[in-house]
């Protein structure tokens, strides 16, 4: 199955940063990592959620 890139994806790509895109289905009552990562059956220590901003004077932003 061909997951669909994301802007971050492509952000990665550009900058030559190796990543991995995992699909997973949401549960919208609980978003943490910690839940995501208990789902995928991974350690929680090598799972980043990541939120990207783009502020008005800063650029991307990455949290």
């Amino acid at each position: 199955m061909k997951i669909p890139k994301t802007n971050t994806a492509r952000i990665l790509d550009r900058a030559n940063i190796p990543y991995e895109l995992i699909p997973y289905e949401v549960d919208e009552s609980d978003l943490s990592a910690v839940h995501v990562a208990d789902m995928l059956g991974e350690n929680v220590k090598q799972v980043f959620k990541t939120l990207v901003l783009r502020g008005d004077r800063t650029g991307f932003l990455f949290v």
